[in-house]
């Protein structure tokens, strides 16, 4: 899948505004291979880093570190972007400092290529809210905020100092929770961007992978609600944020189990 990952970044325009960051995360197939095929193409644009197998939870953690840019956005191998509304995109964050962005996704089913659209709905888009503000509005203004709607001002997301849980899978419900503390501002758009494939018996996601994996949920549970426990002077509306993520989290957990 990493050649239509990469293409939906490099074909259009937008790439020389990009720094694209492949990790490739100890693989043992033609991963490496054609991540410098695409750096060796796009100079200055992308940019390939080695490790060792660390999961996907090590991969963002070393791309925080080494990003260069305004904003920035977790992509994961198997699923793209739409190329064509990146220059939409990138002329709204260059005129915003907000510290979290939400744009709309789809998820992809990769069998019958059925849509399913996820939008922030129950408030304006293309303004900003402070992060009290936006918490009074009813639940369905959060549909975004998970891993594949949400985009980053960097400065502020190494300023939380978060680090994700490595070696485990579900570590995306810290990167769309945790650095909730410290936001004050949040800019929904709408602009449909990440597309979310789903239905891959490998994907962690997967019925009988998240079965297997109720330990690594259970980590990540709780290492959320330690981080919230920490926190406790959190104001209100950061509080009942967590909240909002922890039930769904916890829903999810039960329908797994």
């Amino acid at each position: 899948y990493l050649r239509k990952c990469i293409s939906s970044l490099c074909s259009g325009e937008a790439i020389t505004a990009l720094d694209v960051i492949i990790i490739n995360d100890g693989s043992t197939d033609n991963t490496s291979a054609i991540a410098h095929e695409y750096a060796a193409a796009y100079p200055g644009s992308v940019r390939v880093i080695d490790k060792a197998n660390g999961g996907h939870g090590s991969g963002i953690n070393a791309a925080v570190k080494l990003a260069e840019g305004k904003y920035f956005m977790a992509l994961d191998s198997d699923d793209w972007v739409i190329t064509e509304n990146l220059p939409k995109l990138l002329g709204i964050l260059g005129k915003i400092s907000s510290d979290v962005v939400l744009c709309n996704y789809h998820m992809v089913d990769m069998m019958s290529g059925r849509r399913q659209p996820f939008i922030t709905g129950a408030l304006a888009t293309g303004r900003e809210y402070g992060i009290e503000e936006f918490m009074t509005y009813p639940a369905d203004a959060r549909r975004c905020c998970y891993y594949h709607g949400i985009i980053y001002r960097l400065d502020f997301y190494r300023d939380t100092g978060i680090t994700l849980s490595e070696g485990i899978f579900y570590e995306d419900q810290e990167y769309a929770t945790l650095p909730f503390y410290r936001a004050e501002t949040i800019f929904p758009t709408d602009i449909f961007l990440y597309q979310y494939q789903v239905g891959n018996a490998r994907q962690s996601i997967s019925g009988a992978n998240q079965a297997k994996n109720m330990w690594q949920i259970e980590k990540v549970l709780w290492n959320i609600v330690d981080f919230y426990n920490a926190h406790s002077d959190m104001p209100e509306c950061k509080r009942e944020y967590f909240l909002f993520k922890m039930s769904t989290f916890l829903l999810s957990y039960y329908v797994a189990g």
